[in-house]
């Protein structure tokens, strides 16, 4: 086999300013805050042969904000919070197939340095992991068992045994169930930063999760597509806020939550260019320690949409989307109406590899409002066209 190899390199940048909102119940503002983003990847990956491949990809990103609080009724300034947020890292992972196994080794590692007046200084957390999985495939039947194990400079060392197992239903069906544990390390912010509102807590440690997930995804009806999935999140030392005696939050370990529910998926066949697509989510969140159903979370999610592709030259896409909060009443939010966008792409040329369009996106197109509080409202109509050119 000839050796294959592809190199992909990404670049973004962003520049701007925006308004955060008004809190008349605590006389407060924050209607200005300079932003500052880059990001950019590199990857590398290798067929070295007919059953070896490597891949190899560094990552960069850089994100700076300045952030003011004023007096709502006279705009002094009462605070002024910095964020330097730098992050470095890097992939590896080789992937090597041998009769019924395919054998994936990997690692990842992340630098990142957070410098903020909040913190008084600067605070770094570095983190690396190994892993290792591997599919064995007999007859109807696939089994991926999986370890990982992660060190973080912040928190305790963890480690995550996962395993998947697949049975073909039939030609155009499957049956999968997941099983695997997982976790989630609280933000530099949480553990060092203060503000006149916030205390940090240096002794945060990880939430902690098992998730448990089984379904079926289905071709089997000539001009439909349908997936669904049962879910099961079990969170133990989960990240709450705890209000202090003198007003103040933290974040503390503390609660076990229970997260459970179904989501289904459907698409149909294009006809005459035409297709449907739609989305339902279920879930309820439960507080084991309360015993009680957790408040301001989403309960019902719904997504449809209606794609007109003409692959030679044009894509038409009308989306809307829908989410009931489970919300406290005293929030103010606003959710009975779904959101819309119109996506319009037209193709301008194409030549082997290089590629050049135009697009245009209208969001939220008829105006409407869906938000959990009223102190963050969502964004009215608004409109961005350009040019995306690949080569």
């Amino acid at each position: 086999m000839k050796e294959k190899v592809s190199l992909l390199l990404t670049f973004g940048y962003n520049k701007g300013s925006k308004g955060l909102g008004e809190y008349p119940d605590f006389a407060l503002s924050s209607n200005n805050q300079d932003f500052e983003y880059l990001f950019s990847t590199l990857s590398l990956n290798a067929a070295l042969n007919d059953k070896t491949d490597m891949s190899f990809s560094l990552r960069t990103s850089r994100q700076n904000t300045e952030s003011f609080l004023n007096q709502l009724s006279t705009g002094v300034e009462i605070e002024k919070d910095t964020y330097d947020d730098k992050t470095n890292g890097g992939s590896a992972k080789l992937t090597r197939r041998h009769g019924k196994h395919t054998l994936v080794i990997g690692s990842d590692y992340d630098n990142g340095e957070l410098e903020s007046n909040t913190i008084s200084g600067k605070q770094r957390l570095e983190k690396w992991a190994v892993f290792v999985n591997d599919t064995l495939i007999f007859d109807k039947w696939s089994f991926t068992p999986g370890i990982r194990y992660d060190y973080t400079s912040t928190s305790d060392d963890f480690v995550s045994p996962s395993l998947g197992v697949t049975y073909a239903l039939g030609e155009k069906s499957i049956f999968r169930i997941d099983v695997a544990r997982g976790f989630n390390i609280p933000p530099l912010m949480a553990t060092f930063g203060t503000t006149s509102s916030f205390k940090p807590n240096p002794d945060l440690e990880v939430e902690k999760v098992w998730s448990y997930q089984a379904g079926i995804e289905s071709g089997a009806l000539k001009y439909l597509w349908l997936k669904t999935t049962f879910f099961r999140h079990d969170v133990s030392d989960a990240i709450v806020s705890q209000k202090s005696s003198d007003n103040t939050f933290t974040k503390i370990n503390k609660d076990r939550v229970r997260r459970q529910g179904f989501e289904v998926g459907i698409e149909t066949a294009p006809i005459f260019n035409i297709s449907f697509n739609g989305g339902f989510i279920f879930q309820d969140v439960k507080n084991l320690e309360t015993d009680k159903t957790s408040k301001n979370i989403p309960k019902y999610t719904y997504d449809i949409g209606l794609k007109y592709g003409n692959k030679k030259s044009f894509v038409g896409l009308l989306t809307g989307h829908y989410i009931w909060w489970n919300a406290k009443s005293s929030y103010g939010g606003k959710y009975s109406l779904f959101i819309w966008d119109l996506n319009l792409i037209k193709k301008l040329y194409k030549s082997n590899d290089n590629t050049a369009e135009i697009f245009l996106t209208a969001h939220n197109i008829f105006d409407g409002s869906q938000y959990l509080d009223k102190l963050f409202k969502n964004p009215g109509r608004w409109i961005e066209a350009g040019i995306r050119v690949k080569f």
